[in-house]
């Protein structure tokens, strides 16, 4: 059933992309989330890396002889893949490290290939605010769909572990054999701290969308979709009992606060804090019932780990943490890093910060800052584009301390095109920009 859909989502999409590529990226986007894998046997092959080649391709025959420009956010993370690239080289000629993942090569080229498609699709100031709800009006189904997953209904653990789950993924079938349900939520994104991101930047986002765009041009004055989606996203969130949603939210709405106006400050304090109070309460008083004790115990035990700060010591304690060999690695070689390859006894997999200074050292770390500074500075053109860049770069900024944040699978091609609609205003007449 999975394959089936997402098949059918490559056909429409190539099908519009000799159309009308922009509404062809608009339906790639959500069917990254909801059909994300077409499973040939053992074979699982995600759809956005044979998409977004196949529409790259096709942006290339529609402009023919025509230049397509290459905005200037592309060019840091160019830099950053060819110095990881001759890095990984160097280290697998010299032996320095071993087992080198060549497919990362692939990987850290998409954010480029999307940047560039968004870029050049056509994309207008009048287009940001329906980017933004079709993202915030994802939130309401995989919300209610990590609810399912939480509360053990049958049906949402099958179609999590046939459709949504790649192999390896361990957290998730240890809860599978130990409970028979998936406990800590993950949604469509395979690990909890992943769907934590992915309903945090959803409850930035609507939340902006309800209080500080509702009305203006280009935007629904119709409040019902992005509030259903601000509870769906605290919901989903809370589903995934992870210490990234709780220190993660904290932040948010410290931000959200300093950033909206005075009198949807107060709204939005007001709305969270009532949310908070029906949901957790009502978890915790549900958590008095046997069956659903486990939840209750999480729920305390994570915000014990973020007042305590055990949250960093399991990862970065000097020596039981499970990335102090990686850090001591690091320190070996701040400079430049390993690249792809992999020394024994390196974990890298739970921090954007470690998996950026691993593999690419401090001129990679640089690099990576140079593209966010560049794209925020594209952004200040207009109010709606540095604010909504600057709440999803916090969140994911944010999140990277215990996750690959703006590698996250799914999550990611919606930040990487983002950034592509902001850059296709980098050289737009004044009063078009986004």
């Amino acid at each position: 059933m999975g394959t089936t859909l997402s098949i059918a989502f490559c056909a429409w999409c190539l099908f519009e992309a000799f159309r009308d590529l922009k509404r062809s990226l608009l339906i790639l986007l959500p069917g990254i989330l909801f059909a994300p894998y077409m499973i040939f046997g053992s074979a699982y092959v995600r759809i956005e890396l044979v998409m977004m080649p196949a529409l790259l391709f096709i942006l290339l025959l529609r402009r023919g002889n025509a230049d397509i420009p290459l905005p200037r956010v592309i060019r840091p993370i160019i830099l950053l893949w060819a110095l990881t690239l001759c890095v990984t080289l160097v280290s697998s000629v010299t032996g320095t490290a071993v087992s080198p993942a060549w497919f990362n090569a692939y990987a850290y080229l998409k954010p480029a290939i999307i940047i560039l498609l968004f870029a050049n699709a056509g994309f207008r100031k009048e287009d940001l605010p329906p980017f933004l709800r079709l993202f915030a009006a994802t939130a309401i189904p995989l919300g209610l769909f990590a609810a399912t997953q939480t509360f053990g209904l049958k049906a949402a653990t099958d179609l999590t572990m046939s459709a949504y789950i790649s192999p390896g993924r361990i957290v998730v079938e240890r809860l599978v054999d130990e409970l028979g349900f998936i406990l800590r939520a993950v949604s469509v994104f395979e690990h909890p701290s992943y769907a934590a991101s992915y309903f945090l930047i959803a409850f930035a986002t609507s939340v902006y969308l309800l209080f500080e765009l509702r009305g203006t041009a280009g935007n629904d004055r119709r409040p019902l979709l992005p509030l259903l989606s601000l509870i769906m996203s605290f919901i989903g969130g809370v589903m995934t009992l992870s210490g990234t949603f709780v220190a993660g939210l904290a932040i948010i709405l410290f931000l959200l606060f300093l950033r909206l106006q005075w009198k949807n400050k107060l709204l939005t304090l007001a709305v969270s804090g009532a949310l908070g109070l029906v949901i957790i309460g009502y978890l915790m008083v549900l958590g008095e019932q046997e069956d659903y004790e486990s939840i209750a115990n999480n729920i305390t035990y994570q915000v014990h780990r973020v007042v305590s700060m055990e949250l960093f010591e399991t990862r970065y304690a000097k020596n039981t943490g499970y990335l102090a060999r990686t850090i001591y690695e690091i320190r070996e070689n701040p400079v430049i890093g390993y690249g792809w390859s992999r020394k024994q006894g390196v974990f890298i997999g739970d921090s954007m910060y470690v998996v950026i200074l691993y593999q690419s050292g401090l001129i990679g770390l640089t690099l990576f800052a140079w593209w966010a500074l560049s794209t925020y500075r594209i952004g200040r053109r207009s109010r709606i584009g540095s604010e909504v860049f600057l709440l999803w770069l916090f969140v994911l900024l944010i999140a990277g301390v215990g996750i690959p944040s703006f590698f996250t699978p799914r999550l990611n091609d919606w930040v990487w095109a983002l950034c592509g609609i902001l850059a296709s205003q980098e050289t737009a007449p004044t009063g078009e920009t986004a």
